[in-house]
């Protein structure tokens, strides 16, 4: 029996197309949280605002004083307004998100197609890394989304506008300058909102 040999096992090869397939299959699943993401923080969003805008229409506020009212309402949008902006810069995160996963899947599909002889994947794969729509594309899901709660949340934020200005007792109750002032914030507000979306949408470090 040799004393000096030694059985030693090369090991295996890494399996490449496992190693891809791999890959791909985690790409893809962060493609789809982040579509869940998205249509969780929508929803809670929409349904927040809903349940305490019914709160206040169902509560019997008669008895209240006005100045407690004003500003228990003023409270309430302000919230329900950073809610919202919150709420928008996640669909903008996790639009980006969702793009980098796609372009991670291209790029595995384009190694394949670059290293396959003939034209068959090329034919065969429909969704290409040059067809991949941009992040701030308008007419996608995730943008109307944002859409819409930027535009409810401009309206909660004109509607504390209004309401802080009640309270302050700044204008009488029936002065025409409250309305155009609530109207006037809510426009600064969605305005903003919109381009923080696009700036979160491209901006990496964020």
């Amino acid at each position: 029996m040799s004393t000096g040999s030694q059985s030693n096992k090369t090991p295996d090869p890494l399996n490449v197309n496992q190693i891809l397939i791999a890959e791909f299959q985690y790409v893809a699943q962060t493609a789809f949280q982040a579509n869940e993401d998205r249509a969780r923080v929508s929803n809670y969003f929409l349904v927040t605002t809903g349940a305490s805008v019914a709160a206040v229409l169902s509560a019997n506020l008669e008895t209240t004083q006005p100045g407690t009212v004003y500003f228990g309402f003023t409270i309430l949008f302000a919230l329900l307004t950073a809610v919202g902006v919150i709420t928008v810069l996640q669909l903008a995160r996790l639009r980006a998100a969702w793009r980098e996963s796609v372009l991670a899947m291209n790029t595995i599909k384009d190694y394949y197609i670059q290293h396959f002889p003939g034209d068959e994947l090329r034919t065969a794969f429909r969704w290409k890394t040059v067809s991949i729509p941009s992040a701030s594309k308008r007419r996608s899901v995730a943008y109307l989304l944002a859409l819409s709660v930027a535009l409810i949340d401009s309206a909660t934020a004109g509607a504390a506008i209004i309401y802080f200005l009640l309270w302050l007792a700044t204008f009488p109750d029936n002065s025409p300058l409250i309305i155009p002032i609530g109207v006037l914030v809510a426009v600064c507000v969605f305005l903003a909102q919109t381009v923080a979306y696009v700036q979160w949408l491209n901006d990496k470090k964020t």
